[in-house]
């Protein structure tokens, strides 16, 4: 089989998809470069938030920890706390390094004792696919040191 051949074929099984793929002519057939956007713009996966739980804290010693988003097709818009109060003395920073940043922390030193429940979310920028978005619910613990 030739390579023109080989790329008429793949056009024929994916024409079907075609969403807006940059084309490319070789040899007068077409192949489709992009079969990244198009799987991306067919089907919206949920956003990965982990870790799935956050440790526990001890009351009045730092806490520190990096929440981090995955399996996005499109560049993060937002990474925020939507839900819930953290216990006085940590905070949720998400990463300032550049526009597009996958990355949160909890951070701080807990001054109070219980269980707060919050919820993060993380959502990526509209463009011609959907957005994706994520959510993950959390507990934070904190207690006096044993």
């Amino acid at each position: 089989m030739t390579i023109k051949q080989v790329f008429c074929a793949l056009k024929r099984s994916i024409s079907k998809l075609f969403i807006g793929a940059v084309v490319i002519t070789i040899s007068g057939c077409e192949i489709f470069y992009g079969a990244v956007l198009m799987a991306s713009c067919g089907v919206s996966f949920a956003l990965k938030i982990t870790p799935e739980t956050l440790p526990p804290a001890i009351l009045n010693q730092p806490y520190n920890v990096e929440l981090t988003v995955s399996e996005y097709q499109l560049p993060i818009s937002n990474f925020n706390l939507s839900s819930g109060q953290l216990p006085k003395g940590l905070e949720f920073l998400p990463s300032k390094s550049d526009l597009h940043d996958d990355t949160a922390t909890i951070k701080g030193i807990p001054t109070e004792v219980g269980s707060f429940p919050i919820t993060v979310n993380a959502g990526t920028f509209r463009t011609q696919c959907s957005p994706q978005e994520g959510i993950q619910n959390y507990t934070i613990k904190i207690h006096k040191e044993s």
